[in-house]
């Protein structure tokens, strides 16, 4: 009797270990790691995009020269001795010829009514951390890396927000919600770089961002390529 409640339990093993082992089609999920949600020392996600608040950030930015820093939107909040709050922005190095780029800035308000705020990092935001050449077709004399939004605002155009509800079409389980255009890259179509907002579909639905990458191909066919989670907490390690 022992030995068969023992060949019936390898048998249940192994049947389990196969059944993680089975392919999916679905696009490269990477799911943002650490603190998020109202947790108190953790970040929580600002779900009210694009809410602002720009006396905080402009009394932070005080005295800082060399670049111009355009706050398009809060990613979250931390609550602290006082709130720091993380800003995504666009900047531009107040030099000829200046290359802009997007940094999250990470900005602390003091506790009180006062408006005390400071600096606390300022984070490069390299787009292309968070994209992926999977399915990506380049024809000879066309190869060509990702070239960043150099004008504001970058809001998704008609044609864009149809391209990313097509690419998502057929897929369930998180609702994604562009919030703007960071990127896109010339192939044989077009390869795009979004920042957005994706929200689990069950009872306690988790909001997170994310960088989604969509090939859109000449024939006007688009597809999930790579979706990329955003740790807020990475983007103030020193």
């Amino acid at each position: 009797m022992k030995k068969l409640l023992v060949a019936l339990l390898v048998m249940l093993m192994l049947v389990g270990c196969s059944a993680k082992e089975e392919p999916t089609d679905d696009p490269t999920i990477e799911e943002p790691v650490g603190p998020v949600g109202p947790v108190a020392g953790g970040w929580t996600i600002n779900t009210e995009l694009p809410e602002m608040n720009d006396a905080i950030f402009d009394k932070a930015r005080q005295g800082i020269d060399g670049a111009s820093y355009s706050p398009l939107f809060i990613l979250g909040t931390q609550v602290v001795a006082g709130t720091n709050y993380e800003y995504f922005c666009y900047s531009k190095p107040v030099v000829p010829d200046a290359t802009p780029s997007f940094k999250v800035v990470t900005v602390y308000k003091a506790l009180g009514d006062n408006l005390e705020a400071s600096i606390l990092n300022i984070a490069d935001f390299e787009v292309t951390d968070f994209t992926s050449e999977q399915g990506e077709t380049t024809p000879a004399g066309m190869m060509g890396g990702f070239t960043e939004v150099e004008e504001l605002p970058n809001f998704l155009s008609e044609e864009e927000n149809a391209i990313f509800e097509k690419a998502f079409e057929g897929l369930d389980g998180v609702g994604y919600t562009p919030v703007a255009k960071l990127a896109s890259q010339v192939v044989a179509g077009t390869n795009y770089a979004f920042l957005a907002m994706g929200k689990t579909i069950s009872a306690q639905p988790q909001t997170h961002f994310y960088v989604v990458n969509i090939y859109n191909d000449l024939e006007g066919n688009a597809t999930v390529n790579n979706i990329c989670g955003l740790n807020l907490a990475n983007f103030n390690a020193k």
